[in-house]
């Protein structure tokens, strides 16, 4: 594979950077019009199944899922990049990928074996949840097990340049279970989770035959006497541990939501889900463009690598805080126009809006600290952010259950915003240590990031008045499109009236 790899970066490192500076928009568009088919499922499951233990059991046994394979899939991304970037050798590579797949596999029949305890615990009782839990759960471990896959063909894909041919398959893959669903229209829980499956073993199966294409090649190996393989191990072992961490909060969230009444999982579920769409159009693409970028620049040289993270982080600060306004503005209209028909109900529509609200007030926080974590993965240095990952998530566990005493759902997402907040500030102080941050540097893109929030806030407490003192006039969702188009303008001119030098670092960016 990495002997491959090395013929297709010899043919294509002339027009590499040109390619990938074009396919950025379009990342952004596709991963946009595959969210809406996303929206488009979310909307359809709202409307067969409102709130009920049948659709708290289908999200509970898929964060399960989830949490067994995301945090294996995630780590295996940021290790296989850099080893690609290195051309780690081909015995390296796959004797690493077989442990995985090994390792994943015996989750999976732990989780089978003790899936009564597990839905025992999660049902509180309700015969419902635990009986469909019971019969979802292989199929929902199948569909995570292969979405596990495509984190291997993903980082080839990445490593070529070559961004949105994991991005069509999974739009096409998407756009086919909506059809499912809409075809049946009294389908059940269990059918849902066999379209889920089927789709995501379809969605490995296309990438992996064009994977093959451009060279990616997979044997079964095991040489555990291979220093790069102990090497990609020892770096991979606290990404574990960190992305897992990441997956207990979203568990234990839902355990926490299912103990303070009923249907509060899926509303977090619900909000979860949204903002993860949020994620995946703007902060997971431009992370995925900036990681390759950021590494070879701090291989080259270190002080223009740090220079360009604060950079980075300017330039994405200013988009999600974009974001927030956006959703301040006609959020809530699209929300009822998705889910505010059959069993979904407005108070329903209210408590998630203000939890997606309360996630996206995280924003600035998680980009911050996502980029700084960046750093330290391009530097080999994943014990920083497993330390980091750890102190945080037992203040994030700790957060959640006071909050959720006193605010309910709403507490639980507030204490994860507060978990980030602290998160960004340890990372930051271990970056200082360790790599050193230039004052005048520091201070002046502290500025440029303080210009952006500010800004920010006060274009919504804008918003918020026209809201209150034309209530009648706003509950119009073009009225509230107008709204959020002025409000875009009024951002930029106060961005531009604080003198600003965001367009200048934007510049800079783009020529990286």
């Amino acid at each position: 594979m990495i002997s491959k790899l090395k013929v297709i970066f010899a043919g294509t490192t002339n027009n590499t950077s040109l390619k990938s500076g074009m396919q950025l928009p379009l990342m952004v568009i596709i991963s946009l019009v595959t969210q809406v088919v996303v929206l488009s499922k979310t909307s359809i499951m709202a409307s067969l199944f409102g709130v009920n233990p049948e659709v708290d059991a289908y999200n509970v046994v898929l964060n399960i899922t989830t949490f067994i394979f995301s945090f294996l899939a995630t780590g295996v991304t940021t290790i296989l990049i850099p080893a690609y970037v290195k051309k780690t050798n081909d015995d390296a590579v796959n004797s690493f990928l077989t442990l995985i797949y090994f390792v994943s596999i015996i989750l999976s029949l732990i989780i089978i074996l003790i899936q009564k305890g597990l839905w025992s615990f999660f049902s509180n009782g309700n015969e419902v949840f635990a009986s469909t839990a019971s019969s979802i759960i292989l199929l929902l471990l199948i569909s995570q097990f292969f979405n596990t896959y495509l984190g291997v063909t993903t980082a080839y894909f990445q490593i070529l340049s070559k961004y949105n041919i994991p991005k069509v398959c999974t739009l096409i893959t998407s756009v086919l279970l909506v059809v499912l669903m809409i075809i049946n229209k009294r389908m059940t829980i269990i059918e849902l989770s066999i379209y889920t499956a089927g789709t995501a073993v379809l969605n490995a199966v296309i990438q992996s035959l064009l994977a093959k294409k451009y060279g990616m090649t997979y044997h079964i190996k095991f040489n555990y006497k291979s220093f790069e393989f102990k090497e990609m191990l020892m770096a991979y072992i606290p990404t574990i541990f960190s992305a897992g961490l990441y997956q207990i909060n979203l568990l234990l969230n839902s355990l926490i939501s299912t103990k303070i009444g009923t249907g509060n999982v899926t509303i977090l579920s619900y909000a979860n889900s949204f903002v993860g769409m949020i994620n995946s159009v703007l902060i997971l693409n431009l992370l995925i463009y900036i990681y390759p970028k950021l590494s070879k620049l701090i291989l080259k040289d270190e002080e223009v690598g740090k220079r360009s993270l604060l950079q980075y982080i300017v330039v994405m600060n200013f988009f999600v805080c974009g974001v927030l306004i956006a959703y301040v503005a006609v959020g809530k209209d699209f929300l009822g126009l998705l889910l505010l028909h059959g069993r979904f109900t407005s108070h329903n529509l209210d408590m998630l809006f203000i939890c997606i609200l309360i996630y996206i007030l995280g924003f600035p926080l998680s980009v911050t600290r996502d980029l700084f974590y960046r750093y330290f993965y391009a530097k080999g240095n994943t014990k920083a952010t497993f330390y980091n990952s750890v102190t945080v998530s037992v203040i994030n566990l700790v957060l959640s259950i006071l909050l959720a005493l006193i605010w309910g759902v709403f507490g639980i997402i507030l204490g994860s915003v507060i978990g980030s907040l602290i998160s960004a500030i340890l990372i930051i102080k271990k970056f200082k240590q360790k790599y050193g941050i230039d004052k005048k540097q520091g201070l002046f893109y502290l500025t440029e990031n303080v210009k952006i929030i500010i800004s920010a806030i006060l274009v919504i407490i804008l918003i918020i008045g026209v809201k209150y003192l034309f209530t009648r006039l706003t509950n119009n969702i073009f009225i509230n499109l107008i709204i959020m188009i002025i409000a875009g303008l009024i951002y930029f001119y106060f961005m531009y009236f604080s003198k600003s030098k965001l367009l200048s670092i934007i510049q800079k960016v783009m020529r990286i």
